[in-house]
This record gives C-alpha cells, structure tokens and sequence, in this order.
C-alpha cells in the first residue's frame, strides 16, 4: 500500500509540475496587470503563499451567487451538493455586507464562480456594480448563460478582469453529450458577438478564457483543433483535468494545500466551508455564517488554524480528507 501511494503521489507532483509548465503564458498575462510592489509581492503570495507569513486576509473570495444550473452536465457534482446545501440563491441583502468588507483590502479579489450558474441570480448585476463600485478585482465564471442576460455593453462595464467560460466536448454532439441541455452553436456564436462587442467598445477587458475539461477519449490533435477554434474569438483556451467527485483511494496527497492560506468560500446560504472542496468526501465542516460573522474572523478561525498546522507540518493523517484530495 505505501508503495502505491508514494507511486500516486509521485504522479500527482509530475501533474502539477506539467500545469505549472503549461501556465507559464498565462502568468505572463497575469503579471502584466501587476502595477506596484505590493501587488507583485501579493501574486507571488498567491502562487506560494508557503513562502511568506500567512496573510491577514484571504488573496481571493470565491462567491457563490446560486447553486441553481441550467444545464446538467455529466460530470459535476452539483448535484450531490444541492442534495446537501438544498437549493438556493444569495440574499442581495448580504451583497453589500461582502462587498464593503471586501473593499477595505485592496489586494483582495472575487471569483464569481460556485457550483450553479451565477447568471441564473436575478440580482447578478447588482452584484457586479457593487464589487464595481468599491473597485473590486473580479473573476466571473459562466456556462455561457451571461451572454443571453447581459450584453457586452454592461459587462465590460464591469471591473471583470477574466471571464470564463466552460465548454467541454470538442464539437457540438460531444458536448450535447456532457453538457446535458446546452448549445455548443450558440455559445460559440455569443463568444464570437461578445468578443466583436468588446472591440467595437474599444475595450481591453475582459479577458475571455475558454475552459475545457479533458475526457479520456479526447486525442491531442483534437484538442489542438480546439484549442486554435476557440482562440480565434477569446483570449485564451485553458485546459483542465477531469476530476470525479470520489478521488481513487490510491491517490494520496502529501503536499501542503495552497487554497487554506489564500483562498475562502461563501457559499449561497452565507455559510463558509472549511474548504471548498470538501464537496469530495463524506466529510462537511463549516466554519460560520456571513450573516453573522465578518471575512476577517472566519478567515481566523480555530478549526482553520488547526488544520494550516497540520499541513505546516505534513501531518495529513489528522485530516483525512486533506489527504485524499487530488486538487492544486
């Protein structure tokens, strides 16, 4: 069994290592927003945040408007989380409350992002202009469904640094296949309008990315067919591994996690997980609630401090769910 997991971990790292390889166009991009010491001091703290102390505030908030989709892809685990968390949409009420915390630490971003489509919120715009108006940096994620709700006009008045959007299939009957109730043609030609509207607009922002999600009958070449598709009407093409929601048991992790140093999570209900991606494993722990609580205090939690020592020291024994993640 050691030898088995020494093979995985092994594996895992050769991964990783081949992501950092591949992402190095994409750090370049990312660098060049980078106007002062302190913001160059704050992305390097993001990509290892193991080499400096640990951060009064989180480097990101990932923000989840709903957990609501309108598609039914095969491979999410959606599902099984609404099963948990039930379904729902954020309090607009509590926009301000996130907002005006988040504010006040201008190293701080916010990925718009969750297990739902953040489309599907009737009061994502208001949203978006709040985050907006306390100039906030944000990171929004769509299946697409963005571009039916909103024209290029208000989204690029925004302060969207990246936006991104999911397609898996490398044509439109593969992706019919995964993404259960989408339109591959239509996504496409919204990109496409989208990506003209920005430069009628004489924008530069923001940067569109396409993200795909590798399936295990997807031939290089094919990839590169959609990779040189895709990058004719965005910015970028990034491409993912395929993640199930019950890792193989033979893969276990023995590296330190980067998200419980820089990153948090506000689920739609306000509760915050102790991680957000425990969404793998039996085992759910919250830390709080927004409603009741500030960014700042859970960020400093006990149990979350208690679980940074273990990874400090390796120790992922103590937390088992640690142990079996395969992510980052």
């Amino acid at each position: 069994m050691e030898l088995s997991r020494d093979t995985a971990a092994k594996k895992l790292d050769r991964k990783r290592l081949r992501q950092v390889l591949l992402s190095i166009p994409r750090y370049a991009r990312e660098v060049s927003h980078v106007r002062s010491p302190r913001q160059l001091y704050q992305w390097f703290y993001y990509k290892l945040p193991y080499a400096f102390p640990l951060a009064a505030f989180p480097s990101r908030v990932n923000l989840e408007p709903t957990n609501d989709c309108n598609l039914a892809c095969k491979h999410c685990p959606r599902p099984l989380s609404v099963t948990h968390r039930g379904l729902g949409y954020m309090d607009p009420e509590l926009f301000p409350k996130i907002a005006e915390e988040i504010g006040r630490h201008p190293d701080c971003t916010v990925k718009i992002v969750g297990l739902g489509e953040p489309a599907l919120h009737p009061h994502l715009d208001a949203l978006m202009e709040l985050l907006t108006r306390h100039q906030i940096i944000a990171y929004l994620y769509t299946n697409g469904e963005l571009f039916k709700r909103f024209a290029p006009e208000q989204i690029c008045s925004w302060n969207v640094r990246n936006l991104t959007v999911s397609i898996d299939g490398l044509d439109a009957a593969s992706f019919a296949n995964i993404r259960v109730g989408g339109d591959y043609d239509g996504i496409k030609s919204a990109v496409a309008e989208f990506h003209r509207g920005r430069k009628i607009l004489k924008k530069r922002g923001p940067e569109v990315e396409i993200r795909h999600v590798i399936f295990p009958n997807e031939s290089p070449a094919g990839l590169l067919r959609f990779r040189e598709e895709w990058l004719a009407i965005s910015d970028t093409v990034k491409f993912n591994y395929l993640y199930y929601p019950t890792p193989p048991v033979s893969e276990v992790r023995d590296t330190k996690c980067r998200d419980i140093r820089r990153e948090f999570y506000i689920h739609w209900n306000g509760t915050v997980p102790l991680c957000g991606y425990q969404y793998l494993t039996t085992t759910r722990e919250t830390l709080g609630d927004m409603r009741k609580s500030s960014i700042a205090e859970l960020w400093n939690h006990p149990r979350l401090r208690e679980v940074r020592e273990y990874h400090d020291r390796r120790d992922l024994d103590r937390v088992p769910f640690c142990k079996a993640c395969t992510f980052k």
